[in-house]
């Protein structure tokens, strides 16, 4: 028996006792763990950062709710699984008698603690969100959506994360307002929170929404609750010395502390906290100190206000989206020769072609390239293909949660854009979306823009011929900027990006390269032409 304390902290005073107790049955014990399936499917942080960006585009309403007692609401197990009660027994209930202690119980139903409750309430609410009316999306589970017969559009999204909802739809309209009536009905909800009149906790995230529809997922209330770790003073003049056992876990667990606003909004941090996972194993006092420091900029960051994602309020023209992706490598700059490759994905609009314009990052990331590679073009590919998997996929999303999903074919990749970037000027379901794979490697970019010799590195060279094959099939496009528009730069290396900060600070964006830009990247490439020269007159003395 787990018996809890739900009293709420209000301006770190707790509340009087609001007592819980929830019969757990111990499932780690169950001599069939391994014979049955566990899974339990919740939605994407993808789905719900390109949902908060069509309610936000088309100025729809958010809302959340929470399912009570939800694993107690499962489906009934398949299988016969007994339990002892409890030592003290349990008491009589309503027109049940009383249980003796250690007395023999079968479960019938879900029960916490059980190994399958999570998938026996995933598949009872899967069930309950059809009745509804609403379709689970096959190419991202937990997601749900409901189509409009009349107009063939999207018109309420849901994602469920467990027993926590994010409903969004338009306010006031019949179907949006049946499909939460309807759901009230077949789903025990403890709260409905309209994200206009309340905060409210989702994914970690303070979530709210403006009186503009704008809304905002914050993670800088934990941030600022996160310890620095702490060791004596002698030990920190021992700079390269191993750190112990305990100093290890003690330094791991802020780690992961630090990679989940990380990887969720904080992608200045992203790189850092990457570069530390991987150092953890060998780690000495100076990595204590260097993962301390990365905390101070993290804390930093969020009293600046970048520890946020802010969806804006019809910015976004959504009859003319737009996938941008921008991509980086650094080349064997990692300890060991690694190379570290990263992406950043954007939603806008067509906009950004030609003018500074407002985007969304819905997904990012950066790890250790796991291949050996032998070159920065080498690096450069290895990026380029994990950042197309992830804009495809973003794509497909996206298109499905505003016209509902396609059936699935071979030709898929090709189904999502048309050959030539020939956009819908109407949000009809026919609408396909387009997107743009940004990189500042100019040599990688040539290579997929001009016919010419391919790289003898054969990994290097299908990664290229399979990004060659999806632009001139009119799937994506490449697309060559300078550094200084290169959102994904910070996530490879060690640095401050103008480009990213600003990025966070205000949501623009362009692809556009102004005239000053343009005299600044030819002064750089001036320099290094003159490096290059200086290098092979060098070369040449020494022979």
């Amino acid at each position: 028996m787990v018996r809890t304390n739900k009293a709420k902290l209000t301006d770190g005073v707790l509340a009087d006792l609001v007592a819980k107790s929830r019969l757990v049955v111990p499932g780690h014990v169950d001599p069939e763990v391994g014979e049955f399936r566990t899974d339990a499917l919740t939605t994407h942080p993808v789905a719900v950062s390109l949902t908060a960006t069509i309610a936000a585009s088309l100025r729809w309403s958010a809302w959340t709710f929470d399912v009570q007692t939800a694993f107690l609401s499962g489906n009934a197990t398949s299988r016969e699984v007994y339990v002892r009660a409890p030592k003290d027994g349990l008491p009589k209930v309503k027109d049940e008698r009383a249980i003796r202690p250690f007395e023999l119980l079968q479960i019938l139903k879900s029960a916490y603690g059980l190994s399958e409750a999570p998938r026996l309430w995933y598949l009872r609410a899967r069930e309950l969100m059809q009745q509804c009316g609403l379709v689970e999306l096959a190419c991202c589970k937990a997601t749900f959506i409901l189509v409009d017969p009349r107009t063939s559009l999207v018109e309420v999204i849901v994602c469920l994360h467990v027993d926590d909802g994010f409903v969004v739809g338009r306010a006031g309209s019949t179907l949006f307002e049946t499909a939460k009536a309807n759901m009230n009905k077949v789903f025990n909800i403890k709260e409905w929170i309209c994200l206009q009149e309340q905060e409210t906790d989702y994914l970690g995230y303070k979530v709210r929404q403006d009186e503009t529809f704008e809304i905002h997922m914050s993670m800088k209330n934990y941030i600022l609750q996160v310890k620095p770790m702490e060791f004596d003073k002698e030990a920190s003049k021992e700079a390269e010395r191993e750190v112990t056992d305990s100093e290890r876990h003690d330094l791991l667990s802020l780690v992961m502390r630090l990679a989940w606003p990380a990887r969720h909004c904080m992608p200045q941090v992203l790189y850092g906290v990457s570069y530390a996972a991987q150092t953890v194993r060998k780690a000495v006092v100076r990595t204590i100190k260097e993962v301390n420091k990365l905390l101070e900029f993290a804390r930093h960051e969020a009293e600046e206000g970048r520890a946020e994602l802010h969806f804006k309020a019809k910015a976004i023209d959504l009859t003319c989206p737009r996938v941008i992706t921008p991509f980086d490598a650094s080349f064997a700059n990692e300890d060991g020769g690694k190379s570290q490759a990263a992406y950043v994905t954007v939603v806008t609009d067509d906009r950004v072609l030609t003018q500074e314009a407002v985007g969304n990052l819905v997904e990012f990331g950066s790890n250790k390239i796991h291949r050996v590679v032998r070159s920065t073009m080498a690096a450069e590919s290895a990026a380029l293909s994990i950042a197309l998997d992830k804009q495809l996929y973003v794509r497909m999303l996206l298109e499905a949660l505003l016209y509902g999903e396609r059936s699935f074919s071979p030709e898929w990749k090709e189904r999502m854009t048309i050959p030539g970037m020939v956009m819908a000027q109407t949000r009809t379901k026919e609408f396909c979306v387009a997107g743009n794979m940004v990189t500042d490697a100019k040599s990688l970019y040539d290579h997929l823009s001009r016919t010419g010799n391919l790289p003898s590195e054969r990994q290097v060279m299908l990664d290229l011929l399979a990004a060659k094959e999806l632009e001139e099939a009119g799937v994506t496009q490449i697309r060559w900027v300078p550094s200084v528009h290169q959102l994904a730069d910070a996530l490879t290396k060690s640095m401050v990006s103008k480009i990213l900060v600003k990025f966070l600070n205000t949501n623009l964006y362009s692809l556009v390269q102004t005239g000053v830009e343009a005299a600044d990247e030819e002064h750089r490439a001036e320099l290094r032409r003159g490096q290059r020269k200086r290098r092979k007159e060098r070369s040449k003395e020494a022979e």
